[in-house]
């Protein structure tokens, strides 16, 4: 492309088109322009990578009330607005929005595989993911964002006992799906310190 840039901007110049002064501009700004190119594709790639994206949709689900996460008993997490819950303003109660797909506790996010993937699925509507659900749960573990896998059967799912039962989830950290704790309640910033200490 830059190439083709050079040859039209010398054909311009033999034609009197442009003046040299107008050519220089417009080589600059072509040269700008190719050395920011790496950037602004490295991040519209980043956006398509399927375990980013699903790690998003996950994100937007709960923010527009199409899923919420729950403590490890089954009822409402510390800070649960930012986990999908809202407030009854007549009860003084939260109530969760939309379908669970699982659990926090601390800094651990705890997914259920097969509600996680059917809900980010939803939400991507006619871009679905292009890969199964057990292809995901491996680029997930590619991309980093799985924080612990089974390694002794093999399985990026682990085993973890919640709400009195033993289950197979995804094991994620809570900061990857609501971002950075400095903006949540002092309360669930103290907790998260503390667990992970």
């Amino acid at each position: 492309m830059q190439s083709a840039f050079e040859l039209w901007l010398e054909f311009a110049l033999e034609t009197d088109a442009i003046g040299t002064a107008e050519r220089t501009e417009l080589e600059q700004r072509c040269e700008r322009a190719f050395q920011d190119l790496p950037a602004l594709q490295t991040r519209y790639h980043q956006g398509s990578y399927p375990a980013q994206r699903f790690v998003g949709l996950l994100k937007a689900a709960l923010a527009c009330g199409q899923a919420h996460v729950a403590n490890r008993r089954g009822g409402v997490p510390q800070s649960p607005e930012i986990w999908g819950w809202r407030r009854n303003p007549t009860r003084q109660e939260w109530i969760p929005q939309g379908s669970r797909i699982r659990w926090v506790t601390g800094s651990d996010l705890f997914l259920e595989p097969a509600a996680s993937y059917r809900i980010a699925q939803a939400l991507a509507g006619t871009e679905r993911l292009a890969l199964s659900q057990q292809t995901l749960h491996h680029r997930l573990r590619e991309s980093g964002l799985l924080v612990s896998v089974d390694s002794g059967r093999q399985m990026v799912q682990v085993r973890r006992t919640i709400e009195r039962s033993a289950r197979q989830v995804l094991l994620l950290k809570a900061t990857d799906l609501v971002g950075d704790p400095r903006g949540w309640p002092m309360s669930t910033r103290l907790k998260i310190g503390a667990s992970t200490r």
